[in-house]
C-alpha cells in the first residue's frame, strides 16, 4: 500500500508538471463558460446529452492522457526504470487508474453538474464514469506501450476510438441499443441513462458487473503487455 500512495503521489506530479491538470482546468473553465449561457436550453435533453460528453470526455482524460504519460515516462527513460524497481506491475498500473480517474471524473462531474443541475440520480452516473474511465486507462496503455512517439501512435489509436462511440448509434436511437450491451462503453451507457430515467433492473446489473468484469480483464491484459514491452525490453 505505501509503494502504491507514493506512485500516485509521483503521477500526480507528474500530471501537474506535464500540463495535463492546466488542460484540464482549461477545458472545464471553457465548458463551465458556455453551458453557463445555454443549460437552461440544454437541460431538458440532458437525459440524452450528458451520457454522450461523459463518454467522449472520459476518452480524452483517461485514453489519450495515459498515452501521452507513457510516452514521456519512456522519453526520459523512467519506464523501464519501473522494472527494476520494487514497485510491481500492478502497483504502476493502479496508481495511473486511481490518479487519472479522480482528474477525470472533477472535470467530467462538476460539468455534468451545469448541464443537468440536481436532475441526476449520481447513484447511478458515477460508478459508470469511474468504471469507464478505469477501462479507458487500461485500454491506453495497452495501446500506447508498443509505440516510442505520438506520430505511430495516432492512427492505430483512432481504431480504438472508432470502437469506443460505436455504441452512440443505438444511444441515438438508429439501433435497438441492445445489441452493443456486451461493449463496455454500452453498460455505461445503461447507468448513466438511468440516472435520469427507468431503466429495466436487468439490465443495470448486467451493465454494473460487466464492467466490473471489463475493468478486471482490460488489468490482466495491461499486466501481460507491461511485462512483454517493459520488463522484458529493460532486461529485468
Amino acid at each position: 500500500m505505501k509503494r502504491l500512495v507514493t506512485a500516485i503521489r509521483l503521477d500526480v506530479r507528474l500530471q501537474v508538471r506535464y500540463g495535463l491538470y492546466a488542460v484540464t482546468g482549461l477545458v472545464v473553465a471553457v465548458w463551465a463558460t458556455a453551458l453557463w449561457f445555454t443549460a437552461e436550453a440544454l437541460r431538458p435533453h440532458a437525459a440524452l446529452l450528458v451520457p454522450v460528453f461523459v463518454v467522449g470526455n472520459l476518452l480524452m482524460t483517461t485514453f489519450y492522457f495515459v498515452a501521452a504519460l507513457v510516452l514521456f515516462e519512456k522519453g526520459e527513460g523512467s519506464l523501464s526504470a519501473v522494472a527494476t524497481t520494487p514497485l510491481r506491475d500492478s502497483e504502476y498500473l493502479l496508481s495511473k487508474v486511481l490518479s487519472l480517474v479522480a482528474l477525470a471524473l472533477v472535470e467530467s462531474l462538476v460539468i455534468v453538474a451545469f448541464l443537468s443541475g440536481t436532475q441526476a440520480r449520481w447513484g447511478f452516473l458515477l460508478p459508470a464514469s469511474a468504471l469507464l474511465a478505469a477501462i479507458y486507462t487500461m485500454l491506453g496503455f495497452i495501446a500506447i506501450v508498443r509505440y516510442d512517439s505520438i506520430n505511430e501512435f495516432m492512427i492505430p489509436s483512432l481504431g480504438f476510438v472508432f470502437a469506443f462511440v460505436a455504441p452512440l448509434i443505438g444511444h441515438f436511437g438508429f439501433v435497438d441499443s441492445v445489441f452493443f450491451l456486451p461493449h463496455p462503453v454500452e453498460m455505461a451507457l445503461v447507468l448513466m441513462r438511468g440516472a435520469y430515467a427507468s431503466e429495466p433492473g436487468w439490465k443495470i446489473a448486467v451493465a454494473l458487473f460487466g464492467l466490473v468484469a471489463w475493468f478486471a480483464a482490460t488489468f490482466v491484459w495491461a499486466r501481460s503487455r507491461f511485462d512483454r514491452f517493459v520488463v522484458r525490453t529493460s532486461g529485468a
